[in-house]
């Protein structure tokens, strides 16, 4: 995920997205944070999960979005 994050490259803020499903309608987590590496917990063993970032500056109240990262599919083995 550190990749995709690298790849933006805009941003003071990043915006995670994960779900099940490759379109993100369904089982869709948001996650914001200021860190380049991020660890998502309590996903489940052996389901494939769809990752997708983009990053945003504030510009005083407003918010300037980068576009989405690719969608990168990861399946948890712990």
């Amino acid at each position: 995920i550190r990749d995709l994050v690298r790849s933006r490259g805009l941003g003071d803020v990043y915006k995670r997205q994960i779900s099940t499903n490759k379109k993100f309608t369904k089982g869709k987590k948001t996650y914001t944070t200021t860190k380049v590496s991020y660890s998502i917990k309590k996903l489940k063993k052996g389901k494939k999960y769809y990752i997708r970032v983009r990053g945003y500056n504030r510009k005083g109240t407003k918010k300037l979005y980068g576009k989405w990262s690719i969608v990168k599919k990861v399946k948890i083995k712990k």
